[in-house]
């Protein structure tokens, strides 16, 4: 598309294609999650003005990848009570480093955080 910028999961399939290996599949994880982490950031980042209730609707699909926030269980809001909170915050950091690992271990390299042996056990998890 003319005027358009390629995305960074277009760019990890470009990558893998010139170096002859399997590039990540559209329509499973963990490229689905990563696609759906790089429309919230979207989303927030260049944010729209229009009524929350149209924008809550819209934001319903993320509350299937994590738990909402808990401290807006009454709020009938999805965006931004229950979207934004530690459940989206976890499932962002952890759809992000999956589609890294996957992308790292298809082209066969170890990313930074591999080789000191970073341990995400400590870490909250989600579902």
């Amino acid at each position: 598309e003319k005027g358009r910028s390629c995305g960074t999961l277009d760019k990890y399939n470009a990558a893998l294609k010139a170096a002859g290996k399997n590039e990540l599949s559209a329509g499973a994880e963990p490229y689905q999650s990563a696609k759906h982490l790089v429309k919230l950031r979207n989303s927030l980042v260049h944010y729209k003005p229009e009524t929350l209730y149209k924008v809550s609707r819209r934001w319903n699909v993320y509350l299937k990848y994590f738990d909402p926030n808990a401290l807006m269980s009454d709020s009938e809001l999805s965006f931004p009570d229950k979207v934004l909170g530690t459940g989206c915050a976890d499932w962002a950091w952890r759809s992000a480093k999956a589609v890294t690992d996957e992308f790292a271990k298809r082209f066969g390299i170890t990313m930074n955080y591999q080789q000191v042996g970073f341990d995400s056990s400590s870490l909250r998890g989600g579902k």
